[in-house]
């Protein structure tokens, strides 16, 4: 796989994660193949668009949902290596 400057990386990360456009225009306006940025997303281990809660919860629904993946974090975090 080319080789790609943390600029481009992150530029291409922000728009996967933050933003609902569409990865075939993603990877259209970043001159890259789709099949590239699906890629570098799984060896990445970008955050899922489909992990993301709906952006118009409430904020009490956020907060709940921002609290059990932290938990979830950290009862992971805690498990003994097998």
């Amino acid at each position: 796989m080319a080789r790609y400057t943390p600029a481009f990386v992150a530029s291409l990360r922000h728009h996967y994660e933050d933003t609902d456009e569409f990865m075939r225009r993603i990877a259209a306006n970043h001159e890259i193949g789709l099949r590239t940025l699906h890629r570098m997303v799984v060896r990445e281990n970008w955050k899922r668009r489909a992990d993301r809660p709906p952006k118009d919860l409430p904020t009490a629904m956020r907060l709940l949902n921002e609290a059990e993946a932290l938990l979830a974090q950290t009862r992971a975090a805690r498990r003994p290596p097998q």
